[in-house]
């Protein structure tokens, strides 16, 4: 709850918790409890209490939605945004949307969803979880969001949406947002192969395939920890001591790309491999599994030797094989 002076924190219980609100509705509660919260005084409201439409008086000096946005939250650029922010409002374009995916936690099942947040500034990775997982999104969206926790991950900061966190999907032009296509161009930068580095990323490239293998083009997951499984084995994790009734399978499709500057070896994983093969993993999965060969795409893959892609990824160097790797994160074009 928010009004000209500040927000609070408000906990409905028992049958308070059935009131029909929505963001934005002006409310009146009387003979709440006050008590401190983990961070700030919080409002309870149990059977005592009650919840009321407000009085003329009440709303006469009440700012609207708009206004108390800019009273609670500090607008920032994705470029700006800190470790540990609170209380912060973001406006950004969605550039890429991952499937909805489900994680097993102590009191059930959960779901969560990835996404990646670009403005004139930059880009963040975003993970929506539980109900916000189900915010209907596409590519191209301009979105607003409010109150998302700002974590470390992989040496980047990221934002966590949660139930203190919302999301709005912008509807009509927004000031000072720049188009889908603008953003692609500022935030993925057109490289030549011969030109990457350890320091490309979030690059595009484009180039022809070559090398493509596909003799075992899906490795075999633990569900639980992601470690990856020998199907001889039997059905335990040797890493995390699960039980394994069904493995997590991801579809892998290695190979090189090449263009008039140089040449680099390259690795589809799981949803931009099913773009490429124009299957998905569990078509494939049953083709194996019929036929009991691993090797039953191999042509399908080989064929696609000579196709044209671009691709927008990550340079890094294998200290193994002891060369330059290009980790793909999007595939944006495909020419057969």
């Amino acid at each position: 709850m928010a009004d000209d002076t500040g927000v609070i924190r408000v906990t409905l219980w028992d049958d308070k918790a059935t009131t029909s609100l929505k963001v934005g509705d002006a409310i009146r509660i009387e003979n709440a409890r006050i008590r401190l919260g983990l961070y700030d005084i919080e409002l309870s409201v149990g059977k005592t209490a009650r919840i009321m439409k407000p009085l003329p008086e009440d709303v006469k000096e009440l700012p609207s939605m708009e206004e108390l946005e800019d009273v609670i939250y500090t607008t920032k650029k994705i470029d700006e945004i800190e470790e540990d922010d609170r209380r912060i409002k973001i406006v950004g374009r969605v550039i890429d949307l991952y499937e909805p995916r489900e994680f097993q936690r102590e009191d059930g099942v959960g779901i969560f969803r990835s996404m990646e947040l670009a403005d004139d500034t930059g880009v963040i990775r975003v993970t929506l979880w539980d109900e916000k997982a189900d915010t209907p999104l596409n590519i191209g969206d301009a979105v607003k969001i409010e109150n998302p926790r700002v974590r470390y991950r992989n040496e980047n900061l990221e934002l966590s949406l949660g139930r203190d966190s919302q999301i709005e999907v912008i509807k009509g032009e927004v000031e000072d947002l720049p188009s889908f296509e603008e953003i692609e161009e500022m935030v993925y930068p057109y490289k030549s192969i011969g030109d990457l580095d350890e320091e490309s990323e979030n690059v595009k490239i484009s180039g022809e395939l070559t090398d493509l293998y596909g003799d075992r083009i899906v490795s075999y997951r633990c569900p639980r920890c992601n470690t990856r499984l020998d199907v001889s084995e039997e059905n335990i994790c040797n890493f995390c001591g699960e039980v394994i009734d069904e493995p997590r399978h991801l579809l892998i499709i290695p190979g090189r790309i090449t263009d008039e500057t140089g040449e680099i070896r390259i690795t589809f994983f799981g949803r931009e491999a099913e773009k490429l093969l124009g299957m998905k993993t569990e078509e494939v999965v049953d083709v194996i599994n019929k036929t009991g060969d691993e090797g039953a795409l191999h042509d399908k893959v080989e064929d696609l030797n000579g196709v044209h892609v671009t691709v927008i990824g990550n340079a890094n160097f294998d200290e193994y094989n002891e060369e330059l790797r290009f980790n793909p994160k999007k595939i944006v074009d495909i020419k057969f």
